[in-house]
């Protein structure tokens, strides 16, 4: 793939100056040659310092009398503003060395945020520029170019905090955290959010994309539990989004990804949390057809409110298991919630795309057939993990009588909105159109199920949809609302230049 160039023009001289003078960022490049170091004089005839960074130490500044030339930008290490110190890391430092191992090699820029820039004046080089890019919160999605680029990388890791207020009963969350981060500041404190349920997910991609938690069968879905939002505008001001301060960009980053700027933080209700039940069970061959109906009768019959299951059908190298996960949101487990899953022997205890369903999910013994069909299919191929997950909620997951958000695309009292998770994984990349195609040929199979029982639904879920998913498969009559705040917010489509599902 080429690398994004930013080409120096005189207005982005301008910028850059406005930028340093200020102290309000530090952006830091990729090295790809012997780094020396520049720094010019800016149009105004005043000196800005370019501190550079070569791979075995820090060297002092020197002064060269001339603008960088586009040759120049690669050479590029660090910039900073005159007397920004505290900020300054080696290349091999182990903030870089994670983004590194995260997505390989990353092109052009790789810009560092620091709490002090609040991300302003990265959108704003940007959108001086006209240069891709990408913003990575906790970077679990799989979807190419969402949270990765060719171009300038900007990480939300330095967007750290957790700071709980008892008295409003709210939690305020940094963008660059993943939600084992969250939990392990509010676990002591009897408190939690209406959060991510797995380890690893991130709290910026998954809360700006609708979010089903462990609680949402009690308390509705994250986005329904989102009080309030740091946002930097595609313009760079800052703005706190709340129902009240402006309701239509409110509702427009409940589900609508990173279409209207860079989230920087959020602020959650909080609720009282005791200890809970739970655990995982795995599950083999010979115990598929009695994991299948335990799976078909919880899902048609158990609607106490604290009790869920996350059903995955994983094929690893063609072999199928079940992992099984079970849990209560109480430190004691009522008889007959899960009795069916514990009578079942057991082995262990202890690319994504997704089908909408309402109410259930189809019959798991069918839904199991083709499972098990392009597990073996693909594994000669290159596959090295197929999984089907099989999420069952309850109606009071996405409640009908809360506001309207930007996801789903409808709420309809009574009417469960069930996703469900397709997983594909494989090597080597020359493989990507044949297991693309399968993904595809695999929804197909399933959505002619869930047509024929009557429990396809209408929105698919934000974060589970593959990349090329239609805007109006995901929010369905909200489309045009959110192509309008758009446009307001937005009118020179700088989040455009990102990756993500574009209004």
């Amino acid at each position: 793939m080429q690398s994004s160039k930013i080409y120096i023009t005189r207005d982005l001289i301008k910028l850059l100056w406005n930028i340093f003078t200020s102290n309000a960022c530090l952006l830091h490049c990729h090295a790809r040659s012997t780094i020396s170091p520049v720094v010019f004089r800016s149009v105004f005839q005043r000196t800005i310092r370019w501190r550079c960074m070569p791979p075995n130490c820090c060297v002092d500044l020197q002064r060269i009398q001339r603008v960088p030339s586009r040759q120049d930008l690669p050479r590029i290490c660090w910039i900073s503003s005159i007397g920004l110190r505290q900020a300054l890391h080696c290349p091999h430092a182990p903030l870089n060395l994670g983004l590194q191992r995260t997505w390989g090699k990353l092109r052009v820029f790789d810009l560092v945020p620091y709490p002090m820039s609040l991300q302003s004046v990265q959108l704003q080089i940007v959108g001086a520029s006209r240069v891709p890019f990408a913003v990575k919160g906790g970077g679990h999605t799989a979807n190419p170019g969402f949270s990765s680029t060719p171009g300038v990388h900007i990480s939300m890791s330095r967007f750290s905090e957790v700071t709980y207020n008892a008295t409003a009963q709210t939690a305020i969350i940094g963008s660059g955290l993943v939600w084992d981060d969250v939990y392990a500041v509010l676990d002591p404190l009897d408190v939690t959010v209406v959060g991510g349920r797995f380890s690893g997910v991130g709290v910026a991609g998954y809360s700006l994309g609708g979010g089903y938690s462990w609680k949402s069968n009690t308390l509705g879905l994250t986005v329904d539990n989102i009080a309030g939002y740091e946002l930097v505008l595609p313009n760079g001001t800052l703005t706190t989004v709340t129902a009240i301060t402006n309701p239509d960009l409110f509702f427009g980053l409940k589900g609508g990804l990173n279409n209207f700027g860079i989230v920087t933080r959020f602020t959650f209700k909080t609720y009282p949390q005791t200890q809970i039940w739970g655990g995982l069970i795995t599950y083999t061959v010979p115990t598929m057809a009695a994991v299948n109906k335990a799976v078909a009768d919880f899902s048609a019959t158990v609607t106490d409110p604290k009790a869920q299951i996350f059903s995955a059908y994983n094929g690893v190298a063609g072999v199928p298991v079940v992992a099984q996960m079970l849990f209560y949101d109480a430190p004691v487990l009522p008889p007959g919630i899960f009795d069916e899953f514990l009578s079942i022997p057991f082995v262990t205890k202890g690319r994504r795309n997704t089908i909408p369903f309402v109410n259930r999910a189809p019959v798991p013994d069918q839904y199991h057939y083709w499972f098990k069909f392009w597990s073996a299919r693909l594994a000669p191929l290159g596959g090295l993990a197929v999984s089907y997950n099989i999420e069952p909620f309850l109606p009071s997951a996405v409640p009908a009588n809360d506001p309207a958000t930007a996801f789903p695309g409808s709420r309809t009292a009574g009417v469960a909105l069930c996703p469900t998770n397709f997983f594909f994984l494989w090597l080597p990349s020359t493989s990507d159109d044949i297991f693309h195609d399968a993904m595809h040929q695999s929804i197909s199979q399933i959505k002619a199920l869930a047509t024929a029982q009557g429990v396809l639904g209408s929105s698919k879920y934000t974060n589970y949809a593959m990349y090329d998913t239609p805007l109006s498969d995901i929010y369905g009559q909200n489309v045009p609302r959110l192509q309008s705040i758009k446009k307001a917010v937005d009118p020179q489509n700088v989040m455009g230049l990102a990756g993500g599902f574009k209004f």
